[in-house]
């Protein structure tokens, strides 16, 4: 990287030395520690006055399922799909620079969805380049960018990235970190950080020939690690599309946003991989909040196991991963959270794989059957 060059790789301070804090999570079980809110509670207060223009949401997203075209038609595409599910953002990927911005935005606010746009973390290490692109930003409506490729934890990126949020804000933008740290606390200090990458997220199909295989586990494992600090751009719920075969059923990958959290939440996938999804998904996927009032973990083995309960106003969604090469039952006791005889939709992993969706009363029980490992053959 150009400005990198001839600098010392080696680590520097002076005296007196302040270093980072580092922190741990201790608890009985697995199950306090996927909704620990330490990192928050020891981090700075917020700087802003005012955050009523802070809004989290979900995001349609195109570069996960079509990572080599970055056209108008394919960015509306998505817009599109996501302004039909009521959902408030749309992330344009490299390349948007070559369109007309103001028109894009426009034909964005028609469908009553903002823009998030993808940049370069070289483009803001220039503090008069980063104040002119954030004005000019705000002055064509944008709701915020994804800065990618931070790709270091030396001082410098994390001064960059301070002056990031802080100017962001001036300008009433949100900020997504990608390719970057892993932010502690930052969100409180600064909450139009919405979301930040600091994981192998689903990306991943795309580069790594094993990673379908491995990704049940690893989802099952997240809950109580790196989303366990902060919020987590993991990008979930892509049906199919990379060049490798997926292992994990519709339903596995369905509950992924319900058990992650992002501010931003940009789930991937093409329009056309969700109409696989049972009759009555899309009413789901409309539904499907961005924040959350109540977050508790049920059950909790990382790396095998999590099932997790999250309320918006009345509602309560509960999902469940089995991260295993086993197939599981999991008996759950519901009155604690006060659904039992109440109704519910149901959609759970059925015959081969295929998703089922069930409309049905709960008792003060529920058995969930969980594929092994999502995987999409079973009996």
């Amino acid at each position: 990287v150009p400005r990198l060059a001839g600098s010392d790789p080696r680590p520097q301070t002076t005296l007196p030395l302040t270093s980072p804090w580092r922190g741990l999570a201790l608890a009985a079980g697995p199950e306090p520690i996927a909704t620990t809110t330490w990192p928050t509670d020891l981090a700075a207060p917020c700087e802003l006055a005012d955050t009523s223009w802070i809004r989290p949401g979900r995001a349609s997203w195109s570069w996960l399922s079509t990572p080599e075209r970055f056209d108008r038609e394919v960015f509306e595409q998505f817009l599109d799909f996501g302004a039909e599910l009521g959902w408030e953002y749309s992330l344009l990927d490299a390349g948007w620079w070559n369109l007309p911005l103001d028109e894009l935005t426009r034909t964005a606010a028609a469908r009553n969805v903002r823009v998030f746009l993808w940049g370069d973390s070289t483009e803001h290490y220039d503090p008069p380049d980063q104040a002119r692109r954030m004005a000019e930003a705000q002055a064509a409506g944008v709701a915020g960018f994804k800065i990618d490729f931070w790709c270091s934890d030396k001082p410098y990126a994390y001064e960059t990235m301070q002056n990031l949020l802080r100017r962001a804000a001036e300008h009433e933008l949100c900020i997504v970190l990608h390719g970057c740290t892993l932010p502690r606390g930052w969100q409180r200090t600064w909450p139009n950080l919405l979301s930040a990458e600091a994981v192998l997220g689903a990306e991943t199909y795309h580069f790594e020939a094993d990673f379908g295989a491995r990704s049940p586990g690893h989802h099952a494992i997240l809950p109580f690690t790196r989303n366990a600090v902060a919020p987590m751009d993991y990008t979930p719920t892509p049906l199919e599309g990379s060049p490798w075969p997926h292992v994990a059923t519709a339903a596995h990958q369905f509950a992924l946003p319900i058990v992650q959290t992002s501010g931003l939440m940009c789930l991937g996938g093409q329009p056309a991989w969700y109409a696989q999804l049972p009759a009555g998904s899309r009413d789901l996927l409309a539904a499907l909040p961005s924040v959350w009032d109540e977050s508790r973990c049920l059950v909790g083995v990382p790396g095998e196991l999590v099932v997790m309960a999250r309320r918006s106003g009345a509602h309560w969604w509960l999902a469940a991963l089995n991260g295993t090469a086993q197939p599981r039952e999991v008996a759950l006791d519901l009155t604690e959270l006060g659904l039992a005889g109440g109704p519910a939709t149901i959609l759970r992993d059925g015959p081969a794989g295929a998703a089922e969706l069930l409309r049905e009363p709960l008792g003060a029980t529920a058995t969930i059957y969980l594929a092994p490992a999502g995987r999409k053959k079973h009996g």
